[in-house]
């Protein structure tokens, strides 16, 4: 009875030995062919993608598929780029990193805007620093004469104030030239700044006509130089004055003549 006894003792040790023995070689062959390459397939290094020059949305795209995470570091603005497009980025493209690795990126930003200032009734010189103040630029003056609004002051601008625009954008301004003369006088613009002869000739009721530029040493720069008719003559309304100007010291020289004969140099009427 007593080695039957030790039979099945050893016979239940023997069982249990081999079920435990069996699920530990269960458990290694999961761990080998099944959890393990799983593992290595979703740990393993990937190598960083480059996303520069990609827009947001096709960034988002290949980071999801390269299993890496984006983070937006900073929006710069710059001139010809698609606001969103991908700048630039860190770790660089060809970096080895682990899963799940986060990728800075820098964004470009849409052109900063301003809002157009109210200048109407304002001097020319207040209305232009106010201008610039908004990083805006005044590039096209133009003269009427007016019997309501003081001579320098604005009469009109465009576009209209509280318009949003990009920094940098062009104004245009209209100046009172005052009340338009009785008489037609060729002012004396000799040896004055260009802008300040035109000024003079618009608000005597005259045009201004054909503009060469020349060289002058020793004289000063972006001045008149020679006028026709000379000055003090009386003329009719609208008679152009031809004017010959040393070349300013930012004179880059054309291909042709310079000629000012736009609408602007023909003073308008303003009442």
């Amino acid at each position: 009875m007593n080695w039957q006894k030790h039979i099945q003792s050893a016979r239940f040790w023997i069982t249990r030995i081999g079920v435990v023995l069996g699920v530990w070689i269960l458990f290694v062959l999961f761990l080998n062919y099944i959890a393990m390459p799983i593992y290595i397939r979703n740990w393993r290094e990937i190598t960083v993608p480059d996303m520069r020059g990609l827009s947001q949305q096709q960034a988002a795209e290949v980071a999801k598929s390269k299993k890496v995470e984006i983070i937006v570091q900073d929006e710069q603005f710059l001139a010809g780029v698609e606001k969103g497009i991908i700048l630039d980025q860190f770790p660089l493209p060809g970096l080895e990193a682990k899963p799940g690795r986060r990728v800075h990126v820098i964004v470009a930003a849409g052109a900063p805007t301003t809002k157009v200032p109210f200048v109407v009734g304002l001097s020319r010189e207040e209305a232009a620093t106010g201008m610039d103040a908004a990083g805006l630029v005044v590039d096209s003056i133009y003269y009427a004469f007016s019997d309501s609004v003081y001579e320098s002051q604005v009469m009109s601008q465009m576009p209209d104030s509280g318009l949003v625009l990009r920094r940098g954008s062009s104004i245009e301004m209209t100046i009172s030239l005052g009340q338009e003369p009785r008489r037609v006088i060729v002012p004396d613009v000799l040896d004055l700044p260009y802008e300040q002869a035109r000024y003079l000739i618009l608000k005597a009721g005259l045009s201004i006509g054909t503009v060469k530029y020349d060289r002058y040493i020793g004289r000063r720069k972006g001045a008149v130089m020679n006028q026709d008719p000379p000055p003090r003559l009386e003329k009719e309304r609208q008679f152009p004055v031809q004017l010959e100007v040393n070349y300013p010291e930012d004179w880059v020289e054309p291909d042709t003549v310079s000629v000012d004969s736009l609408v602007r140099d023909t003073p308008a009427s303003g009442r």
